[in-house]
């Protein structure tokens, strides 16, 4: 194949080869045959020239033909599909491919054709691709009496007579996506972005490129995929990246993921093992949060807390952060699929393999002095278990949460206007400097549902 050259076309006069640039990829040698014009009856509105011809093309490799068959649908605009192919007996033949135009389907159903947005003309546009030997059995030249076998190995028949139009919207929409958008999509996906999103920022960019024009770009599907297809390469982008999404597969792309990682950091910083009941647990402990383990405020307290329905395998992700004076920073990630005791304990203990004895400011197996966390039993009883001498705090934000969420249940039947008065109440509790103001507010008389609100989120009511 030569590429970054003219196109040699040899066998044809100029206007025959002015017509077959419109048509022919570019950097390729082409010697034609035979060459007329068709115009079928009734068909001189169509929007393209309809002919008929046979050519040579000097490529030698099957993989060359196919790629030439990919950047003729791109250079015409139509889409080639095989219609038939014939068996290889490696004799003389190497490829043999009939090609039929896409606007010719054959319909799985009857009603198939009258569905508006049907595809199927009936088209009857075709294409015969072969590619011959150009050596014998022996390694010699090859015997045969064409003349043009060594050079031109490759020979295409072209019946290019379409029923419809080419170049408008209708058809367009039908076409393959072009090499550059998927190549555009796929860097998309790779830095985060969703098939939404990846999409937007294409439109975005051929509206950039193409501006007035923008309508007909974004009509032709080969620069302007549809969302179904983003989410089809999206699917297939992660699975080449990721691995499957459940199994044996799963497993062993996650297992490669985390050596991959601990490759990249040169250092042990996250472990994959097998739950007891028999689900994946992750821990990560990257090069950022050994760090933070040497601040002796991780040794203070520990704030714990877990976000849920990340995947579609509804993993549990708890992240452990320690207070400075520039804000939380991580000490540990905990990846689970199930939020019992026993699993987060486990996964708690995998990643206490990851530390090394000066973790937590100094206090290593010990941990921190103080965990901070909601009202979860699963994860102080975990906790209980992995750090038996931390102490542990209930989170004001999650308690302060807990009321308004109790506040805003039709099922307790608090007013409007009464909701802010008794969020106050537990709010000015709760944020007092000092332990008398504490338990001056706690000894006033509560209404009913005051004490309600109290009892609700562990805070025991005793009236004197």
């Amino acid at each position: 194949m030569l590429t970054n050259v003219e196109n040699t076309y040899s066998g044809c006069d100029e206007d025959q080869a002015s017509d077959l640039k419109k048509w022919l990829p570019p950097g390729y040698n082409y010697h034609f045959c035979t060459y007329h014009l068709c115009t079928p009856k009734g068909q001189t509105h169509l929007d393209h020239t309809s002919f008929e011809t046979s050519f040579r093309i000097a490529l030698t490799e099957v993989w060359e033909v196919k790629e030439w068959v990919k950047k003729l649908g791109e250079s015409s605009g139509v889409s080639w599909r095989v219609a038939v192919t014939k068996p290889n007996k490696g004799q003389r033949v190497l490829f043999k491919a009939h090609y039929r135009c896409q606007h010719n389907v054959c319909a799985r159903s009857g009603t198939a054709n009258q569905r508006r947005l049907s595809k199927n003309t009936g088209c009857e546009a075709k294409m015969v691709c072969t590619l011959v030997k150009t050596v014998d059995k022996r390694g010699g030249s090859s015997r045969s009496n064409d003349p043009h076998i060594l050079t031109y190995p490759a020979s295409v028949r072209l019946y290019n007579v379409h029923n419809h139009n080419i170049f408008i919207a209708e058809a367009l929409r039908h076409r393959d996506v072009g090499v550059k958008a998927i190549e555009t999509l796929t860097q998309l996906f790779e830095i985060g972005h969703s098939p939404t999103s990846a999409l937007a920022v294409l439109k975005s960019d051929l509206l950039a490129e193409h501006g007035n024009k923008y309508v007909y770009a974004s009509a032709n599907r080969a620069l302007c995929p549809d969302l179904q297809f983003c989410y089809r390469l999206y699917q297939k982008v992660n699975k080449q990246e990721f691995g499957e999404q459940s199994g044996e597969g799963m497993l062993a792309a996650l297992k490669r993921q985390v050596e991959s990682y601990n490759a990249t950091c040169d250092d042990s910083c996250a472990k994959l093992k097998m739950s007891s009941a028999g689900t994946p647990l992750v821990a990560i402990c990257s090069p950022l949060m050994k760090r933070t383990h040497s601040l002796s405020n991780s040794g203070e307290m520990c704030f714990m807390d877990s976000s849920g329905n990340m995947d579609r395998e509804n993993c549990r992700v708890f992240l452990l952060l320690t207070h400075t004076c520039a804000g939380g920073l991580p000490l540990g990630i905990v990846i689970t699929q199930s939020e019992d005791e026993r699993t987060i304990s486990e996964g708690l203990e995998l990643l206490k393999s990851l530390l090394t004895k000066d973790s937590f400011g100094g206090r290593g197996e010990a941990g921190p002095c103080v965990f901070l966390t909601d009202d979860s039993k699963a994860e102080k009883g975990a906790i209980a278990q992995v750090f038996p001498e931390a102490t542990q705090l209930l989170c004001i934000f999650h308690l302060l949460q807990a009321v308004w969420r109790w506040l805003w249940n039709k099922d307790h039947n608090i007013e409007m206007k009464d909701r802010q008065t008794h969020f106050s109440i537990v709010k000015d509790m709760l944020y007092a400097r000092e332990m008398s103001t504490v338990e001056l507010m706690y000894q006033q008389p509560f209404d009913q549902q005051v004490e309600k609100i109290l009892t609700s989120v562990g805070i025991p009511v005793t009236q004197k």
